[in-house]
């Protein structure tokens, strides 16, 4: 199997973008293979669809059929690079039920800038002093804050016990991100992991857009709107939360570098 696709990097958070004709079964152990260091090492990796909406331009279908920000960032970027007319991209995605609108513009270095706006109504919920879950359409993520940044090994351990902890509400999801953070002067930082349930993977992500929104939400409840949070690659992602009556409107913005542009060679799989 010749599998096309595009390597990006939406401020971390590497991800694969299949442009090749995949069959659904096969879509799971495609990813698996791409996300392996013999491969490209991505650390997701999303399929392009034909729209199902005449109005999107393209749809996007995750490995888990989970709901990634970054991905659709990425194939929005991927668009402008293909031609400048895709200043504005209209994305359908697995694990959203509604239509997203990116807007890429080239920077002076010939880098793209792109963002993405969501219309989302989260489901927040207090689970104790430090810690909030946060639902949003195709993935849940509980945050957890600290007092001093975690390394690495700290958040293993503090995804292994939540992840036990909270067991019952987590196993019906297709993914979720366990994400410690901590404040830096006027900004937040994050350690994301992320579990998708069809690949059975589980990644420390080095970006986390949709981790990302659900902390700014959870925040914005004190009255705040803008918010700048670093990720673990140092790259920042810019959210501005816009409340309305039932819902908020989220814009979230990075730079998405293209990385790779090439093919994988992939062995049929064995049944």
């Amino acid at each position: 199997m010749i599998v096309n696709f595009i390597k990006l990097s939406p401020g971390g958070n590497t991800t694969a973008i299949v442009r090749s004709v995949v069959p659904k079964e096969s879509r799971a152990y495609v990813a698996n293979l791409l996300m392996s260091a013999d491969y490209v090492c991505a650390e997701q990796v999303g399929f392009l669809d034909r729209p199902i909406s005449e109005q999107a331009n393209v749809r996007l279908e995750m490995m888990g059929g989970e709901l990634c920000i970054n991905a659709i960032r990425s194939v929005s970027a991927f668009l402008l690079k293909e031609s400048e007319e895709n200043a504005e991209v209209l994305v359908e995605s697995s694990g959203a039920s509604q239509i997203l609108k990116c807007s890429n513009n080239f920077l002076e270095n010939g880098t793209i800038y792109t963002s993405v706006e969501w219309e989302v109504t989260p489901c927040i919920e207090r689970l104790d002093d430090t810690t909030v879950l946060v639902e949003l359409p195709g993935i849940t993520h509980i945050l957890c804050k600290k007092q001093t940044f975690p390394s690495k090994q700290d958040a293993a351990k503090i995804f292994e016990v939540l992840q036990e902890k909270y067991s019952s509400r987590l196993r019906s999801q297709p993914a979720y991100g366990i994400i410690p953070y901590s404040s830096s002067g006027e900004s937040l930082r994050i350690r994301p992991i992320v579990y998708v349930r069809e690949t059975e993977s589980t990644v420390f992500e080095t970006g986390c857009g949709s981790g990302s929104i659900a902390l700014a939400l959870s925040e914005a409840r004190e009255g705040r709107t803008n918010f700048r949070i670093i990720q673990p690659s140092g790259s920042t992602y810019e959210i501005v939360i816009t409340p309305n009556i039932s819902s908020s409107r989220v814009v979230l913005g990075s730079i998405v570098d293209v990385l790779v542009d090439g093919k994988a060679y992939i062995p049929l799989p064995t049944i």
